[in-house]
C-alpha cells in the first residue's frame, strides 16, 4: 500500500487575493507559500448551505465523505451533535481504510484528557470520535516525549507556558505549565516525529487548530507565530519524507486568512497534494471529495 500523511488545518482559507496575499506573506515562509502555490487547488467548504461553514459539519464532511451540513440542514460549530456522531461512527476515513487492510493512526498527543474523560465531557471532536470508534486508543504524553506523537501546536509551547506571554485568555493556554521549557521542540523536529509515526502506518492524520484559535481572537502576533511554525513543519516534512509518501494538507473552513473579522469565512480552502515524484492533482471540487481521494491514493 502507498503511504499518506494528512494535515488538517482548522480555519485556513484562501482569500480573494490568493495564496500570495499580504497576510500570508507576513505570517508564512516563502517555501510554504511556494508549496501551496504550485501543489494545491482551492476547494469549496460551504457545502451548498447558507451561512458560515463550521468545524463540526466541515470536519465530518471532510473525513466521512458526505455533506454533513445538508444531512442536518445547517452548519454546526464546535463538536458534533448526536446526529453527526452517528454518521461519524458509521462511516469515516479510518473505517474505510481499515476495511481495505490499511493501518491507520491519529498522530496527535492527548495530554489533558483521556478518551474516557472526553466521552463524559461532551468535548469530543470529529477526530476524537473517529479515533475512539476505530482505533480505541490515543497517543499520550509519554508518546509525545518519546517522539512518537505530535502536539496540536507542533512545538509543545502550549504545554510549557510559552504562549502565556502573548496575552492570551486562560482558555487558550495551559496554566500552570504541564511540561518544562526543555521539552519544547522545533517545528522541524516535530516533522521528524510525525515521520516516525508515519513509517509504521499507511495513513497518518495530524490535526492543527491553533490557526482557528488565532483567527477567532484576531490575534496577529499569535497568528504569525503559529503559521510560521506550521510553515516550517510542512516544509521540513515535504523535504525529508520518502518518495513513497503523499502529503495532503487541507482545511475544514476559512478563518485565519481574514482576521479583520472574528468569524469564519466562506472562502475556499486549499487542497495541497505533494509527492516528490510529481503527479497531477485530481479534479476535486469540495471537502466532501477528500475522503475518496485518500482511499484512491492508498489502495
Amino acid at each position: 500500500m502507498n503511504k499518506v500523511i494528512m494535515i488538517m488545518v482548522d480555519g485556513f482559507g484562501i482569500p480573494p487575493e490568493g495564496i500570495r496575499c499580504p497576510g500570508f506573506k507576513t505570517c508564512c515562509t516563502p517555501q510554504f507559500l511556494e508549496l501551496l502555490e504550485h501543489h494545491s487547488t482551492p476547494i469549496d467548504a460551504n457545502l451548498g448551505q447558507p451561512g458560515l461553514p463550521q468545524s463540526a459539519t466541515g470536519q465530518c464532511s471532510l473525513f466521512c465523505g458526505i455533506n454533513a451540513a445538508a444531512a442536518i440542514n445547517r452548519h454546526l460549530p464546535g463538536f458534533p451533535n448526536a446526529a453527526l456522531r452517528e454518521i461519524i461512527r458509521g462511516q469515516n476515513i479510518f473505517k474505510s481504510l481499515i476495511a481495505l487492510g490499511a493501518k491507520v493512526t491519529f498522530a496527535n498527543a492527548y495530554v489533558n484528557h483521556t478518551l474516557a474523560e472526553l466521552k463524559h465531557s461532551g468535548l469530543r471532536s470529529v477526530t476524537t470520535i473517529m479515533t475512539d470508534s476505530e482505533i480505541g486508543k490515543v497517543r499520550t504524553r509519554n508518546d509525545l516525549l518519546d517522539g512518537k506523537a505530535v502536539l496540536h501546536d507542533i512545538t509543545r509551547e502550549y504545554l510549557t507556558g510559552a504562549l502565556n506571554d502573548m496575552g492570551l485568555s486562560r482558555r487558550m493556554v495551559t496554566s500552570p505549565p504541564i511540561l518544562n521549557p526543555e521539552s519544547e521542540i522545533t517545528p522541524e523536529q516535530a516533522a521528524h516525529d510525525l515521520l516516525t509515526v508515519a513509517t509504521e502506518n499507511d495513513f497518518t492524520l495530524f490535526e492543527f487548530f491553533m490557526s482557528d484559535r488565532a483567527g477567532h481572537r484576531q490575534h496577529k502576533p499569535l497568528l504569525k507565530h503559529v503559521l510560521m511554525n506550521l510553515s516550517r513543519f510542512v516544509v521540513e516534512l515535504s523535504t525529508v519524507m520518502a518518495d513513497s509518501i503523499t502529503l495532503i494538507l487541507t482545511a475544514d473552513h476559512g478563518n485565519c486568512e481574514d482576521i479583520s473579522i472574528r468569524t469564519h469565512t466562506r472562502n475556499p480552502v486549499p487542497l495541497l497534494i505533494y509527492r516528490k515524484n510529481g503527479g497531477k492533482i485530481p479534479p476535486i471540487k469540495s471537502i466532501i471529495d477528500v475522503h475518496d481521494l485518500i482511499v484512491s491514493l492508498i489502495t
